[in-house]
């Protein structure tokens, strides 16, 4: 039993900051840049989208206290399945196993896409080399694929059988994104000063009917 103890003490190589950043990569993806720039803000406008999330980050929070509790009623590894097993049975755990692997392998492949295409920017069409084939308008190359593939293989093999580099990089990487993004801000503020957000608040048709609005009350009062 004491051996046993020991291991699991080293086994847990874990921090705070680290637990952080793994939440953060876990929900931080291509969409979140992308989406937000070509449908939350022209739809929603700024305080729109801040509305959105907002809601969004409270019922997180509410997902959150609910696996809290249940990792000390349930204090194994196995995550929801675990925890369905150990309330509802087997056949449960069973289909909620089965429902977030096929979660994460829909979403796996679009954030590793999203390499292919950040290197375009970064170092142009040197990945767009061999076959390729058109999907809804986008060029997809052999290039591309064997670096998706590739990486896919260091990320598998690093978070294998080398966890604490891999929780070392993933803590860096978290830190450094949102460094980056809170100095991004920083700087659009300091050039632009805050009267875009007050623009168009709740996006362009929105911010439109609400003037339309207050000009027609203005009339009749």
């Amino acid at each position: 039993m004491e051996m046993l103890g020991k291991q699991n003490k080293n086994d847990q190589y874990l921090s705070g900051i680290s637990v952080w950043a793994m939440a953060l990569g876990g929900v931080i993806g291509w969409g979140c840049f992308v989406v937000t720039g070509n449908t939350f803000l022209p739809g929603a406008g700024v305080w729109g989208s801040l509305i959105g999330i907002v809601i969004a980050a409270a019922f997180a929070l509410v997902i959150c206290a609910n696996y809290s509790w249940m990792v000390q009623k349930f204090p194994e590894s196995g995550g929801s399945f675990v925890y369905t097993k150990g309330i509802l049975g087997e056949d449960h755990a069973f289909l909620v196993a089965w429902s977030l692997l096929i979660s994460y392998i829909s979403l796996l492949w679009a954030n590793y896409s999203a390499f292919p295409l950040l290197m375009r920017y970064l170092i142009g069409d040197y990945l767009q080399w061999g076959f390729h084939y058109t999907v809804v308008g986008y060029d997809v190359y052999a290039g591309e694929i064997l670096f998706v593939v590739i990486l896919e293989f260091i990320f598998g093999f690093v978070t294998t059988f080398a966890k604490r580099i891999a929780n070392y990089i993933r803590t860096i990487l978290a830190i450094v994104l949102v460094v980056s993004v809170a100095v991004i801000f920083f700087m659009v503020i300091r050039a632009s000063g805050t009267a875009p957000l007050f623009v168009m608040p709740f996006g362009e048709e929105r911010s439109e009917e609400r003037r339309v609005g207050k000009e027609c009350r203005s009339r009749w009062s």
